[in-house]
């Protein structure tokens, strides 16, 4: 595995404190035996920086702007970061700011961070009850304690950064991985791709090239989206050897995202609206099964995205229906008008070339491709939303 390299950002306020600033100065150096850091004290021109150089940000000291600015980059940017408010949002300190645009500034900019780090139990409640942010490490400072010695805090704060990699593993997917994964879904769902050589040939070349992080974040992210069996399905299909990961076993923070392990139902509606079932019953027949089971997951689909519940191995369920079953196209583009979801199925087929590569010819509507449709490639695939 590559090494990381790391940008450690200190405010002046930090920096002119003897026990922070040798907190983190020998922080910095015990790091090295695992990442390359790059330790700045003044960082007043970060916007001339490339943070893409970077894989991590960590960030000590609060109530300063330019820390805000670098916290708010990188998390448009997509590079993970930690935050040391180092006792700077104890509840004596908040009572001087009274200033509401400070405040509401700190407390963007700590909702922000990926994780938050706190040197002691009472920083740790005290920040808690704030409910700033729920992602927390207590993290001692050896410069207070002789309970740690500055090359625990480097092993402890290596496994923090490692810990918010692996929690925000969709964010942090390079391109070619992204287009990998959906090639890998098709292959565990539709053998009929291995016919494709050329195809086959082009994703063994792009698989082979991932080195043992970017498979991490691929496992970590299909483990989420409820799809790594069929994933693995597509390695063993295309006969691609991959690290074996136990997803498991590695320690992440809670997800906010909850979604069931079953199939995208096709038999029975998601929603509880009596009109919407009786408006099915009414205008499709029970004996039209497999059009009536495409438009309820259809439906379903829709619900879900609605509520951020839709994993991407639901995408995956309907792949199977549009591409494998032979449906009465016209019919369902009827229901489908009927029951006001026509355009949402049109982009999905927009959805479905993109992710899955779907061909127009297996497809029972028309695809919409728009700014709409790309939108919801982010909302169902999570790679670039938080």
């Amino acid at each position: 595995m590559k090494r990381r390299k790391i940008l450690y950002h200190v405010t002046p306020d930090t920096d002119a404190s003897p026990i922070y600033h040798e907190m983190v100065s020998q922080l910095a150096l015990g790091m090295q035996a695992q990442a390359d850091v790059d330790l700045s004290a003044a960082l007043d021109d970060h916007p001339r920086l490339s943070l893409a150089d970077y894989d991590l940000v960590h960030v000590f000291g609060c109530w300063n702007k330019v820390a805000a600015n670098l916290i708010a980059r990188a998390y448009r940017e997509h590079v993970p970061t930690v935050f040391s408010p180092l006792g700077g949002l104890q509840p004596w300190v908040m009572k001087q700011r009274k200033s509401s645009l400070a405040l509401s500034s700190q407390r963007e900019m700590t909702s922000r961070a990926l994780a938050v780090h706190v040197c002691g139990k009472l920083e740790h409640d005290t920040f808690l009850s704030l409910k700033w942010n729920n992602r927390v490490a207590l993290i001692k400072n050896p410069v207070l304690t002789s309970k740690v010695s500055f090359s625990e805090m480097a092993s402890q704060m290596d496994a923090l950064y490692q810990k918010v990699i692996d929690t925000f593993a969709r964010l942090l997917l390079s391109h070619n991985s992204c287009q990998l994964i959906g090639e890998l879904l098709v292959a565990g769902i539709d053998d009929t791709l291995l016919r494709d050589h050329k195809r086959v040939g082009v994703i063994r070349s792009g698989l082979s090239q991932l080195d043992e992080a970017e498979w991490r974040k691929i496992y970590l992210y299909a483990s989420d989206e409820c799809v790594l069996e069929t994933l693995r399905q597509g390695l063993a299909r295309l006969q691609m050897d991959a690290p074996d990961l136990p997803v498991d076993t590695i320690d992440r923070y809670p997800r906010h995202l909850h979604y069931t392990t079953d199939s995208l139902e096709g038999d029975k509606l998601l929603s509880r609206n009596p009109l919407t079932k009786s408006k099915l019953s009414d205008i499709i027949d029970t004996d039209e099964k497999k059009e009536r089971r495409i438009i309820v997951r259809l439906l379903n689909l829709k619900y879900e995205m609605e509520r951020n519940e839709a994993p991407l191995s639901h995408l995956a369920d309907l792949y199977q229906s549009v591409r494998f079953v032979d449906a009465d196209e016209d019919r369902l583009n009827e229901v489908a008008r009927a029951m006001g979801v026509l355009e949402f199925a049109e982009r999905l087929m927009a959805v479905l070339h993109h992710t899955f590569g779907l061909t127009e010819g297996f497809m029972p509507f028309r695809e919409r491709a728009d700014k709409a449709s790309l939108a919801m490639v982010n909302h169902i695939t999570k790679f670039n939303t938080y």
